[in-house]
């Protein structure tokens, strides 16, 4: 019977898939944070430019249809 970990119940065995996980951690150079942080600012840029268009649609609908 093997748990969730992929080990056996006396202990042995390979290491399951949150060893591997773990194994793949690094820590962020300032370049990656910077292309990371630069990607999330043009998705809210972008994000916010079309809320405040579709508002600007449907004030200027509410205008021309009222």
């Amino acid at each position: 019977m093997t748990t969730i970990w992929d080990l056996d119940p006396a202990g042995r065995g390979k290491p399951g898939r949150a060893a591997l996980m773990a194994a793949q951690y690094h820590e962020m150079t300032e370049q990656e944070y910077a292309d990371r942080l630069r990607a999330l600012i043009r998705i809210v840029s972008a994000s916010t430019l079309g809320l405040c268009s579709f508002a600007a649609g449907l004030l200027i609908g509410a205008f021309f249809l009222f």
